[in-house]
């Protein structure tokens, strides 16, 4: 979270001391009160824009004076980002999560010790699967033959769809390779590097798909 004039040495502080005036009723969007769910939703929604943190570091400025007005926009920028219905639906039968409260509520707590800024509210995106009516059981290997070329992206800074989950799925399809990008935020191909541009565009305009794995930046 850098530059920012009004976090200091330590940006994990300045957002700490965010979540605690917004906590005690000191930060709101135009007189509604912002909470720690709020500034949480506003940090996530800056992952996806990790060319830019601009937005959030004012938004985060602006937070420490009392106007919770960005923050809020941010906030809802990530609400209605997708479509949270299939997003819980496809994250509560691809994933391995809590079942039932006793267990969920030691997930939180787990995830709260992790991360104790926002793991509790990251967390709270899992609670319907907690009472999920559909067993998640075993994922069947799927066969795929007779396919171009795949190339497969990940980058190895993105904690929403970890590099891993790339890395797996092209070891699944034969013939596919790997592109992986040393990079940061969610996604990789507009995060502003030429590499991941060339190599993915390339591919799709017809340039041979690389063989294995390719690096970014090179």
């Amino acid at each position: 979270l850098a530059p920012c004039a009004r976090c200091g040495d330590d940006p994990g502080s300045a957002l700490q001391r965010l979540v605690d005036d917004a906590e005690r009723g000191a930060v709101d969007d135009d007189g509604v009160p912002l909470d720690a769910t709020d500034i949480a939703r506003a940090a996530i929604a800056a992952i996806y824009r990790p060319d830019d943190p601009s937005p959030l570091v004012a938004a985060v400025e602006a937070g420490l004076d009392g106007d919770g007005r960005a923050l809020g926009a941010l906030a809802e920028s990530y609400l209605t980002s997708a479509d949270f219905d299939g997003y819980t639906a496809t994250l509560c039968l691809d994933k391995d999560h809590p079942v039932g409260p006793s267990a969920y509520r030691d997930f939180v707590d787990r995830a709260a010790s992790t991360a104790p800024l926002f793991g509790a509210v990251i967390a709270g995106e899992l609670a319907p699967c907690a009472a999920w009516p559909v067993d998640t059981g075993v994922q069947a290997q799927v066969a795929v033959a007779g396919t171009a070329p795949i190339l497969m992206v990940g980058n190895l800074g993105d904690p929403v769809t970890p590099h891993r989950d790339a890395a797996t799925v092209a070891a699944r399809v034969p013939g596919a390779a790997l592109l992986t990008h040393d990079g940061r935020g969610h996604t990789s191909l507009f995060a502003g590097d030429g590499c991941v541009v060339d190599t993915v565009v390339g591919a799709l305009l017809g340039a041979a798909v690389p063989d294995g794995e390719v690096r970014c930046p090179r």
